[in-house]
């Protein structure tokens, strides 16, 4: 059987790389941590039919700013990542592929939670302004 070996020059790669992935998936991790903690205060403000608040309508824009924010540091270590592997191993004729880390699900779940914010808040003025009428 035959193997082959492949030695890679790792003085390509630049020296902040390495640093700035761990710092990024770190804040990362730390994001998403948060989002979970708001998300369950959410829920336990649901669960005391407390539903249709100005503290829910702060807690759904917490969530999607988090969830933006995770998506944006999870994107830049992806694209971190590819330019490490990129500076360490390139063929002629390929090319690597710069959006495979692209997470789409972070991205539309944090824009429907600042909708979803937005339309509480909505209601919530209208309602406002119903009971000042009344």
């Amino acid at each position: 059987m035959n193997h082959v070996v492949a030695y890679v020059d790792k003085s390509e790669v630049p020296a902040w790389t390495y640093p700035a992935e761990i710092g990024l998936m770190l804040a990362s991790a730390a994001l998403w941590i948060a989002t979970i903690w708001f998300f369950i205060k959410l829920v336990r403000n649901i669960n005391r039919i407390e539903i249709f608040t100005w503290k829910n309508v702060s807690l759904l824009r917490r969530i999607g700013v988090l969830m933006l924010s995770a998506f944006a540091a999870s994107y830049l270590s992806g694209m971190i990542s590819n330019y490490e592997a990129w500076s360490l191993v390139a063929f002629d004729g390929y090319m690597i592929d710069w959006f495979h880390s692209f997470d789409t699900i972070t991205l539309v779940i944090g824009f429907c939670s600042l909708i979803s914010a937005e339309v509480f808040a909505m209601g919530l003025r209208h309602q406002e302004e119903l009971d000042l009428t009344i």
